[in-house]
């Protein structure tokens, strides 16, 4: 199954697989409104998503949506995003994938 998904990726990808997440540059690239934008939308995916899982499925589905939104990330970044420079790579995955990482923490916490 999940060859079949990691080759139906490839195929459907419109750029080569990249994720210079060690590339030159400043360490992020929170320096305009647009990429602000950018992260403020990766971070309320980043946060909703887990949340959703948790509307439907209690403490379980949490678990699951994080985990599955946090390999939709990755898969984002790696396969549909081309060849991007670093920073924006970085600020990518940083505002996407601290948020899902966040919400799992706190109600691994909650509910000890």
């Amino acid at each position: 199954m999940t060859a079949l998904l990691l080759a139906l990726t490839l195929r459907l990808t419109p750029n080569p697989p990249s994720l210079d997440v060690f590339g030159p540059g400043s360490f992020t690239n929170l320096h305009s409104e647009q990429a602000w934008t950018n992260a403020t939308a990766h971070v309320w995916f980043g946060t909703a998503c887990p949340l959703a899982g948790y509307y439907f499925d209690g403490q379980r589905g949490l678990r699951v949506a994080a985990a599955g939104c946090a390999a939709f990330v990755l898969l984002r970044e790696t396969f549909w995003h081309g060849r991007t420079p670093g920073p924006e790579v970085r600020t990518d995955l940083i505002s996407g994938l601290v948020p899902i990482f966040a919400v799992a923490t706190i109600d691994a916490l909650v509910h000890r």
